[in-house]
């Protein structure tokens, strides 16, 4: 982004003032970080994204290891070979395998 994208920081700083949903506002201080890093404003960028991270606090459930690791454990259990031998029929005739692996979220401490 550039200084010429004022309209567009007024607009953020409008929705703002309203008190959008706490999710909404996170979003909204994040962008504003971007776009003042972008434009070479460091202390707004960082002021913005601290606030983003302390409301993401709030927002986000705390990082569970036991029940990461159940979640993981049933989806390996629940996908196993014979599910993937049943799911053959009216599937792709690749094959090549697909894997599709993410990340939990982080949260900050």
């Amino acid at each position: 982004m550039t200084l010429d994208d004022a309209a567009w920081l007024q607009a953020v700083k409008t929705l703002l003032a309203k008190a959008p949903p706490l999710r909404h506002e996170i979003s909204l201080h994040y962008a504003l970080g971007k776009y003042f890093d972008d434009v070479g404003q460091y202390d707004e960028a960082f002021s913005n994204y601290r606030q983003a991270n302390e409301l993401t606090k709030r927002f986000s459930s705390s990082y569970d290891r036991a029940k990461l690791t159940q979640r993981v454990d049933r989806i390996i259990g629940d996908f196993d070979a014979a599910f993937v031998r049943e799911c053959q029929d009216g599937a792709s005739a690749s094959e090549l395998p697909v894997f599709i692996i993410g990340m939990p979220r982080s949260v900050p401490r």
